[in-house]
């Protein structure tokens, strides 16, 4: 049985409420430690439903990105219309699976970088690190920042969820 503070979350990660035309692209960055109790399948299952969320929701509301796991961190890219991305954004800061949310980047964007996937998520690095510890993530510039994420997708991405045909 889901504790109220499960339900709580599931309600706030709910389906997207924005249209794919709901303004221009955008991109956006954020870092944050993970609270998700590793062991006992806990990381695996929670996982398993936010992945399990993008699937259902990013599609229709034109989200793509990478989500990456790298001891103890969340680094996730969003990109899609500005207002999808701003909500699902303030939906992620009250997901009780991470705190200490830093946002690295929002900018306009030309093209997509991920545009085959709803979402993508890589584990980098399974050693968590101490909590306010760095994980190098919030020292790097926007362009290490991206290289560094399309670089661990390519290379270390465990699960993608690929856009259906016609939804690019």
């Amino acid at each position: 049985m889901r504790s109220s503070t499960d339900q709580r979350r599931r309600l706030q990660l709910g389906g997207a409420s924005c249209s794919r035309e709901a303004g221009a692209l955008t991109r956006l960055v954020y870092v944050s430690a993970a609270t998700i109790p590793r062991g006992q399948g806990h990381f695996r299952a929670e996982m398993s439903d936010i992945m399990a969320a993008c699937e259902r929701n990013n599609p229709r509301a034109g989200i793509t990105g990478v989500l990456v796991y790298d001891r103890g961190r969340f680094i996730q890219m969003l990109e899609g219309p500005r207002a999808c991305v701003d909500g699902i954004y303030a939906r992620i800061c009250e997901d009780t699976r991470h705190t200490e949310i830093t946002l690295r980047l929002i900018e306009p964007a030309r093209e997509r970088l991920f545009q085959d996937w709803a979402m993508s998520f890589a584990n980098a690095g399974d050693a968590p690190l101490p909590l306010r510890a760095t994980s190098g993530w919030c020292e790097l510039d926007r362009g290490a920042l991206i290289s560094r994420l399309r670089e661990i997708h390519d290379r270390q991405a465990v699960m993608n969820l690929r856009l259906a045909e016609g939804r690019r």
